[in-house]
């Protein structure tokens, strides 16, 4: 990956409108979430583990990352629930 990729998401199911991969690597995957009402987290992932992001009361977002191909990532989005 030679640059960011944005991966838009339901605001209605998921609250957050974005999250951004910046980083993938033979090993790990990198994404950034920037919070619509300021500040935002970053995660770095290996294939088989998982976090979640969210914000106060806000439906949280689980991130899998299932596998890495030849450069290529698996992510499985879900929502989870509110803080």
């Amino acid at each position: 990956m030679s640059k960011p990729l944005t991966i838009r998401l339901d605001t209605k199911k998921f609250y957050y409108p974005e999250m951004t991969v910046v980083a993938v690597g033979p090993d790990s995957l990198t994404y950034r979430v920037d919070y619509p009402h300021g500040g935002g987290a970053q995660q770095i992932l290996s294939p088989g583990g998982g976090s979640a992001f969210g914000f106060r009361s806000h439906t949280t977002v689980e991130v899998k990352l299932v596998s890495i191909t030849d450069g290529t990532a698996l992510l499985a989005l879900s929502p989870g629930t509110p803080d």
